[in-house]
């Protein structure tokens, strides 16, 4: 039996790529929300009418609503993508990605700088689990 000493990952190493693909998904129709012109539409009302061009992402984000008004609310991921919109959405993306899973967007604002060092985008959600 080997053993690993640390905190066992909570996602299975085959399951990054999905969880990749899944914050690729999501980040062009968290960009074209973050787009949107500021409206008296409520979170759920923006996503339905983004759901004719991103029907995934937007029922992926559905199914994940409060967490997704946390990842828009918490200061620590607005942090990380001050310079453009384009950073922003990568990030939410990347934070929410691992909702499927059960796993918690990370808020560490440090991590972007050990990202570099892996060869693949890995979400923001996976990272810390690997890095234990």
């Amino acid at each position: 039996m080997p053993f690993r000493p640390g905190a066992k990952p909570k996602l299975p190493s085959d399951r990054y790529p999905a969880v990749l693909e899944t914050a690729e998904l999501l980040e062009l129709a968290i960009l074209k929300f973050l787009m949107l012109p500021k409206t008296s539409r409520t979170l759920g009302e923006a996503l339905d009418y983004l759901k004719k061009d991103h029907r995934q992402a937007c029922e992926f984000l559905r199914r994940h609503i409060g967490q997704f008004q946390q990842a828009l609310a918490d200061l620590k991921l607005q942090e990380q993508a001050k310079r453009n919109i384009k950073g922003r959405a990568r990030v939410l993306a990347e934070a929410m990605a691992g909702a499927d899973h059960n796993l918690a967007f990370s808020t560490h604002a440090n991590l972007s700088g050990e990202r570099g060092s892996w060869p693949t985008r890995l979400p923001l959600g996976v990272l810390p689990l690997i890095l234990e």
